[in-house]
């Protein structure tokens, strides 16, 4: 979906620039908070937040950021 998203950006002459879409971007940090809320959140409760910055906070304290 990613790719998609950033694929549509190019064919438009969007490519740079784009804070929510583009690569790089805010999106981007959502989709790896929530790639690792999906990898390890079955067995670690304590990570799985709605927030993605208390995501990202939870991670690091519990260090699961560095293992990615």
């Amino acid at each position: 979906m990613k790719q998609r998203m950033e694929e549509i950006l190019r064919a438009s002459g969007q490519e740079w620039g784009q804070v929510k879409l583009g690569e790089g971007s805010i999106r981007d940090v959502e989709f790896v908070v929530q790639y690792l809320q999906l990898a390890y959140g079955g067995a670690n409760p304590k990570i799985r937040k709605k927030s993605s910055l208390q995501t990202l906070r939870r991670l690091s304290k519990y260090q699961f950021a560095d293992s990615a």
